[in-house]
């Protein structure tokens, strides 16, 4: 078994890569060549056996594929590619975040256009009283929905918290220590209550 890496290209939130195999090869070869950066969004230490096959199984189902490896998708489809390579017992693996100061490294890829399709499912219209209770996150920092839920009920009753919520979609999401969470995403991000 061996790692992965889930890419994402800077400045462009829907193109991404998932590197299977030692992450530092990856990169020596794309700081080769062109200036675009990449952020780095979840790594495994470990797949399950045969991981190129269940990535490109799922880079094709779920996801506009393009050149060397790249795709076009939302963050929750990416992020559904990534955890296609994760082994079964993904929660005793593990994928996780990297340190916050993980080195940018550049990659080699014409920018693909994005189509009006991917842009919407990521536009989705979020009433800007929600924004007021939560902000946008990385995976690892993103609050239980149940816990935003219930402030969302505190402050504003439940009627109101229940239309605010049903505009957010539920997904699951690692924390710092490496526990599945359900939590919320809107505008193609992950939530966490202000503070």
């Amino acid at each position: 078994m061996v790692s992965a890496t889930l890419l994402k290209l800077r400045g462009h939130p829907n193109v991404w890569k998932l590197c299977v195999g030692d992450f530092t090869h990856h990169a020596d070869q794309l700081r080769q060549h062109s200036p675009f950066q990449l952020e780095q969004v979840a790594i495994a230490p470990r797949t399950k056996p045969e991981p190129e096959a269940a990535a490109w199984d799922a880079i094709q189902r779920l996801t506009v594929p393009c050149h060397n490896g790249w795709f076009r998708a939302t963050s929750s489809a990416a992020l559904a590619v990534f955890h296609a390579v994760l082994p079964e017992d993904a929660d005793d693996a593990g994928g996780d975040m990297p340190p916050p100061d993980v080195p940018d490294v550049a990659m080699s890829m014409p920018v693909p256009a994005v189509s009006a399709t991917t842009q919407a499912v990521d536009a989705e219209e979020v009433d800007p009283l929600l924004w007021e209770h939560v902000e946008p996150c990385a995976t690892h920092h993103a609050s239980k929905a149940s816990d935003i839920r219930a402030t969302l009920i505190t402050k504003l009753g439940k009627p109101r918290a229940t239309e605010l919520l049903s505009l957010t979609r539920a997904t699951v999401a690692k924390n710092t220590q490496g526990q599945n969470n359900r939590v919320l995403r809107a505008n193609g991000t992950l939530l966490k209550l202000k503070r």
